[in-house]
This record gives C-alpha cells, sequence and structure tokens, in this order.
C-alpha cells in the first residue's frame, strides 16, 4: 500500500502544470480544482505516512520492553546483550516525527509555539536528517557482521561437547556424578533462580552440588 501511494503521487505530481512553480504567490482557492484535489490529496497520504510510522514506532517499543524483560529473567546481567542500537534509531525517528508534526501544525493553525520549527524547516529537516544518518551509521558499523564466512575453510568447527569432552578427559568423575551435579545445579537453577544473582560464582555453584 505504501508503495502504491507514493507512485501515485509521483504520477500525479507529473501532471501540475509547470507555470504553478514559477508563480510565488498562490491561494488554495485560486487553484483548479483538479490540483486542489491534488493537494488534499497528498495532505492524505502523508498524514496516513506519519500515523503508519507512529504505529509502527510504537510495536517497536513494545518489542523491545518485551525483549528486555526476557532477556533479565534469563542473564544476570544484559550488557551485551541489549538492543542499545534499535533504541537509538527508535528515538531518533521519533524526534524526527515530532518536529515534522509541529511543523505541520505551525502552518496549519499558525500556532506560535511551533512556528520556530515552521520557519527553520530546511535546518530542522537536514539536522534530523544527519542524525538519523549518522545512528545508523555508527550502530550499523558496531554489529557484528552476520553473513560472513567462518574461518578454517571446509574444516568443520570444533563443537563445546568436543571440546568439553578433551578437557575433562583425564578427570576422575564419573558420568554418573556428573549427571547427578548437573541435576543437583539445574534443580537450583529452576528453583531459586540463581541466574539472577550477579555475584554467583563456581564456588556457589560446588557448595550446591556438593
Amino acid at each position: 500500500m505504501p508503495i502504491l501511494l507514493a507512485i501515485s503521487m509521483v504520477v500525479l505530481f507529473w501532471t501540475i502544470p509547470k507555470s504553478l512553480f514559477a508563480q510565488n504567490d498562490l491561494e488554495f482557492a485560486d487553484l483548479s480544482q483538479y490540483i486542489q484535489a491534488i493537494l488534499i490529496y497528498f495532505q492524505l497520504v502523508e498524514i496516513l505516512f506519519y500515523i503508519q510510522v507512529t504505529l509502527y514506532l510504537i510495536l517497536i517499543m513494545k518489542m523491545l520492553s518485551r525483549y528486555r524483560a526476557r532477556l533479565k529473567d534469563l542473564f544476570a546481567t544484559t550488557e551485551d546483550r541489549e538492543l542499545t542500537w534499535v533504541w537509538w534509531i527508535t528515538t531518533t525517528v521519533g524526534a524526527y516525527l515530532l518536529i515534522s508534526i509541529a511543523e505541520i501544525l505551525a502552518d496549519l493553525f499558525e500556532i506560535e509555539m511551533f512556528q520556530l520549527f515552521s520557519d527553520a524547516s530546511d535546518l530542522t529537516n537536514g539536522l534530523t536528517s544527519l542524525a538519523i544518518t549518522w545512528v545508523i551509521g555508527i550502530w550499523g558499523v558496531r554489529q557484528q557482521p552476520g553473513l560472513m564466512p567462518k574461518p578454517g575453510g571446509d574444516t568443520p568447527p570444533t563443537t563445546d561437547r568436543e571440546l568439553a569432552a578433551a578437557k575433562y578427559e583425564r578427570s576422575a568423575l564419573t558420568d554418573d556424578h556428573a549427571a547427578r551435579i548437573a541435576t543437583k545445579i539445574e534443580r537450583a537453577m529452576t528453583k531459586d533462580m540463581l541466574y539472577r544473582d550477579p555475584n554467583l560464582s563456581l564456588w556457589d555453584l560446588a557448595n550446591i552440588s556438593a
């Protein structure tokens, strides 16, 4: 739907006579009904666009809030797992949306409070566009590449189970004893939620499994 609306706006824009763009002082009442209808259509599409962006921002913030709450239930520290870059982009786009709405209100109702945004429209649009580009660029560079090929060629990577087996191959701990320890730790994690303790140490786990 947004793509269709954008295409229709481009087509209608090219049907406007070029002579209108050469005139500085134009009154809406002096325009033909066809041009008036086009301008009204443009305004309606712009309003729909702002509504769509607002809904997306609300949905993104709700999903991020649920994600953060889920992280706190699973991990003692969430420092390296927070989607901070998404919060930055969402906040920047939200600020741009508020400035755009202020400009529209200033033009429609001549509100002096928002007239500053309307008078400095080019400056505010340039600054907000720069902020959005900067945030996306900086936080995009800081993300880990997800499509990079893994090193090592055709050699299959060593799994965590294989590394653990090689590390403890000389241990005197039997499989049954290790299974009992794992059961105790798992029961303590589930019942007492030890993973929420930021000071949890190997010594504490050793006392639980003793």
